[in-house]
């Protein structure tokens, strides 16, 4: 129940979270170089606010230089708020996308899917959280995830 992101150039998949041995939730970053092939893991910067905490059923796009990771489940929630995280590949940083600035209808999802094309991520499926209830999803959803809106 992890996330994953290809990276076009050079080409690299990226793997976050997941859960781990006894359903323990994750947050490490993986790189799969495609080249060699070896994966290594990686560490990141960014304050703890802009960090993604540790989850699984989320997704993960890249688009425009940044690795972006949405919703998913946490050790304390049922699941995430909507806020996206974006790894930017340049500087190995993480910023915290607060919901105003990528405009995804329906709140945090877990259990979607994502892709991406040009400065858009379509958000499909998954389950949104409703009175302690799980509620399915089958819609699209675009967001933009171009330059940050002020």
């Amino acid at each position: 129940a992890h996330a994953a992101a290809l990276v076009s150039a050079p080409p690299r998949l990226l793997v976050h979270g997941g859960c781990g041995e006894g359903g323990a939730v994750l947050d490490d970053l993986w790189l799969l170089s495609v080249a060699t092939p070896t994966w290594s893991r990686v560490r990141t910067g960014g304050g703890a606010a802009a960090v993604p905490s540790p989850r699984c059923y989320h997704s993960a796009a890249c688009a425009a230089g940044r690795v972006l990771l949405f919703g998913g489940r946490s050790d304390v929630d049922a699941v995430c708020a909507p806020v996206m995280f974006a790894l930017d590949l340049a500087s190995l940083s993480w910023d915290a996308v607060p919901p105003a600035q990528h405009q995804c209808p329906g709140g945090g999802r877990s259990s979607h899917s994502a892709v991406s094309h040009g400065s858009t991520v379509l958000l499909f499926g998954g389950r949104v959280q409703v009175a302690r209830r799980g509620r399915d999803m089958s819609r699209t959803r675009p967001l933009d995830v171009s330059e940050p809106r002020p």
